[in-house]
This record gives structure tokens, C-alpha cells and sequence, in this order.
């Protein structure tokens, strides 16, 4: 004779999750809950959640642009700045080697470009005011490029400081040069006159020789 056992229901040590946002209690999904609790609002009150989250999602857009529009100021000045620094050294140059002949104008604009040129490298080392921005140090990401320039600079900076101290002795040989050259002509003339002289004298012509020398 064959026996059946009857089935066994075991509990159930967790509680199934449900299928949807509808079977969580309640009934309602949190969303629906929270629609349902803003309805129940006066609409005075509505209205003001309303425009208090207007004017905060705007005001989060108008610093969002602020910032943008900031970055891209500093962006412009410091590739105006670095392109500056590019004119000053070629300008620079230029002016050394015309001071050195004791050029009145070289010589002040060796020593502009010479301030010019250091400010601006401080100006992007440290920041600082630069037109109608304050401009912060330059970032990490061109900070190697910098530290190279300025390193470059001192030298360049010692050698040109020297020449813009060495002013009064330059204008000096620049006004005995001019001086040589502006007696150029009178010498000429001199020495032309001495050879035809001593061409009419019967000159040697050892005496000769000398006086083409002189011409």
C-alpha cells in the first residue's frame, strides 16, 4: 500500500522583492509619492518652490558662463603675453648690438625692453594685475616651458644690464667714431692735395708710395 506524504511548507526567511515600483508599499512609486505631496501644497507655495528653483538653476548657469568667459580671458592674455615676449627678444637683440656703437636710441631701447621683458616674465611666474583681469601663475602644465624661458632670461638680463650700465662709455666711443668718419673726407683731401704736390715736384718714389698709402 503506497503512502503520500503531504507537502511541507518551509517559511520563508527573506521577503520577495517587488516585481515593480507599484508592489513597494504604499502603492505608489517615490516620484508619484512626491508629486502627490507637492499637489497637496497651497499654490502660493507651489509657486514660490517653482520660482526659487528657476532662479537657482539660472544662477548656477550664469556662474558656469562667468567662469568660462574667465578662463578664456586668461587664456587670451597668456598667449598675448608669451607672443610679447618673442617681439621684446628680437627686439632686444637688435637694440644690443646698435648700442654698442654708442647708439643713443639703441641704448634706450635696450633698457625698456630689458624692464619690459622682466615684468612680463614675473607677471606670468607669480600673476598679478594685467589689464582688467588679476592673472594667476601660470599653470603646472606650462610652468617647465617657464622655468626654461626664465632661466634663459637671467642670463640674457645680466649681459643687457651691463651694456645699459656701460652708457656714458659707449656714447663716448660712438662720438669719437662718428668724429673719425666725419674727418674721413678731410683726410681724403689732404693727402690727395699731398700727392699732387709732390707728383709737380718731381717726387722720389719713396714719396710716392707713401702718399698713395695715405689715400
Amino acid at each position: 500500500m503506497a503512502f503520500q506524504l503531504p507537502a511541507l511548507a518551509l517559511p520563508r526567511l527573506w521577503q520577495r522583492k517587488p516585481a515593480n515600483a507599484n508592489d513597494a508599499p504604499g502603492g505608489e512609486p517615490p516620484r508619484a509619492r512626491a508629486l502627490a505631496f507637492l499637489a497637496q501644497l497651497p499654490v502660493n507655495t507651489q509657486l514660490a518652490l517653482l520660482v526659487g528653483l528657476v532662479v537657482a538653476c539660472l544662477a548656477i548657469d550664469a556662474i558656469l558662463v562667468h567662469f568660462e568667459s574667465q578662463q578664456s580671458n586668461y587664456a587670451t592674455t597668456y598667449i598675448a603675453r608669451a607672443g610679447k615676449l618673442r617681439t621684446l627678444s628680437q627686439r632686444l637683440a637688435k637694440a644690443a648690438l646698435q648700442a654698442t656703437y654708442g647708439n643713443t636710441e639703441a641704448l634706450k631701447q635696450l633698457r625698456e625692453s630689458r624692464d619690459e621683458f622682466s615684468e612680463t616674465v614675473k607677471l606670468l611666474s607669480d600673476g598679478g594685475p594685467a589689464g582688467d583681469i588679476n592673472l594667476p601663475p601660470t599653470s603646472s602644465f606650462a610652468r617647465p616651458a617657464l622655468d626654461k624661458l626664465t632661466q634663459e632670461w637671467s642670463k640674457t638680463e645680466k649681459n643687457a644690464t651691463i651694456v645699459v650700465n656701460e652708457t656714458k662709455t659707449l656714447l663716448g666711443l660712438g662720438a669719437a667714431v662718428r668724429t673719425i668718419n666725419g674727418r674721413n673726407s678731410t683726410l681724403s683731401d689732404l693727402a690727395e692735395e699731398l700727392v699732387a704736390l709732390t707728383s709737380g715736384s718731381a717726387p722720389s718714389t719713396r714719396q710716392s708710395v707713401v702718399a698713395g698709402e695715405i689715400m
